[in-house]
């Protein structure tokens, strides 16, 4: 079984992300599921070291975290966190960005994006105005207001310093 989002929109939106950023950073990636957002992190090469965070929980855990494992294997600068999200903030306490993917129910997302915002400039994420996630859009203007620019695939960034 193959765990793949479908190229295009998907593809083009991150890849636009990456561009706005600067080099030589260190990012935080919560919900790296299956890697494919991991590996274009780490293939644009801007990124010092790449902190993915997973609890690999679930019905599907069993085939995405092989295929995580197995696309990263060759990223020295990619390193592998099996927790849940606000469990990983006890061992990264500063990153230059952070993109959160992971779990997208409101009040879990909401306290997520106050605790990562403590300890990076830059927020990110994936499906800001999704029909099927409400709950990220009103948690990211009700803590930041609108982010600063959105992509075509529903990712999002904030500056906040």
């Amino acid at each position: 079984m193959r765990l793949m989002r479908p190229p295009g929109k998907m593809r083009q939106g991150l890849l636009q992300l990456i561009d706005d950023l600067a080099r030589g950073n260190v990012m935080v990636e919560v919900g790296s599921w299956v890697g494919e957002s991991t590996e274009m992190f780490a293939l644009s090469g801007k990124f010092k070291h790449i902190f993915a965070v997973d609890s690999w929980n679930g019905d599907e855990s069993i085939y995405c975290e092989p295929l995580f494992d197995d696309r990263i294997k060759k990223y020295s600068n990619v390193y592998k966190y099996k927790l849940e999200s606000l469990e990983a903030l006890s061992f990264i306490r500063q990153a230059d960005f952070v993109y959160l993917d992971g779990d997208h129910r409101y009040e879990y997302f909401k306290s997520e994006l106050h605790a990562w915002s403590l300890i990076t400039p830059i927020i990110g994420g994936h499906d800001y105005g999704s029909p099927k996630w409400k709950g990220v859009k009103q948690a990211v203007d009700e803590i930041f207001g609108k982010p600063d620019k959105i992509y075509e695939d529903r990712s999002w960034i904030k500056k906040l310093v």
